[in-house]
């Protein structure tokens, strides 16, 4: 009975050893409108934030800049999972960022950026090629603020490109799209100056790969 009580007690550890943790998971960005990354053919007259559950409002407020960097009041509207920003007055031709802090149910802060394009921005220069760590064959295809493409030598399966700046309080993340031979992901860049780039690709097998680099956009 000893022996038994024993091996009971021995397999009671062994499954609270091996068994998974509780997963806490926060509250996500599923999508926006305007959509992260897109042209719009106007100025929107509500940018609304849709999350994966209700968040409510962290102390830092939603931020709102145009082109030319400018901050632009809004008005911000929290309805369970959706978060309507509400500019105070037209935005300008060009690039406009959304930054916004949120508390997920756990009480976690979750933050970044959503940028969009008010009509065309313009050319966007020549294509430019960036060095990278590892070193892959890694083109953006061009070299002022707006919509842009980077395209990296290197299948995968499903991925995401994430800018930082010096300019901009938060990340801004693309997503990765692959043909089989190469990673491709589309997106805005709405600030002249320099930008660090993390692209992590997931391949066959689920290996992952993170390459690094960094581009200066001129005015």
């Amino acid at each position: 009975m000893i022996k038994r009580a024993f091996a009971v007690a021995v397999l009671g550890s062994l499954i609270l050893l091996v068994s998974p943790a509780p997963a806490f998971a926060h509250a996500e960005l599923l999508r926006s409108n305007p959509r992260n990354g897109s042209v719009v053919a106007a100025s929107p007259r509500t940018i609304t934030l849709t999350f994966g559950e209700g968040v409510t409002m962290a102390q830092t407020a939603p931020q709102l800049t145009d082109a030319s960097g400018a901050v632009i009041p809004v008005a911000a509207d929290l309805r369970g999972p959706s978060l309507d920003i509400t500019p105070s007055r037209t935005l300008r031709r060009g690039p406009a960022t959304v930054t916004y802090h949120v508390l997920s149910e756990d009480g976690h802060e979750v933050a970044g950026a959503v940028t969009f394009v008010v009509r065309d921005a313009g050319p966007r220069g020549s294509a430019v090629a960036i060095s990278t760590t590892p070193a892959v064959p890694t083109t953006l295809n061009g070299r002022r603020p707006g919509q842009l493409t980077v395209s990296l030598a290197r299948p995968s399966t499903s991925g995401q490109v994430v800018w930082t700046s010096t300019n901009l309080a938060e990340p801004i993340t693309w997503r990765v799209t692959s043909d089989g031979n190469s990673s491709v992901a589309t997106g805005v860049l709405p600030r002249s100056g320099p930008w660090q780039m993390a692209a992590t690709l997931q391949g066959k097998g689920f290996t992952v790969l993170v390459v690094r680099g960094s581009v200066t956009l001129s005015p």
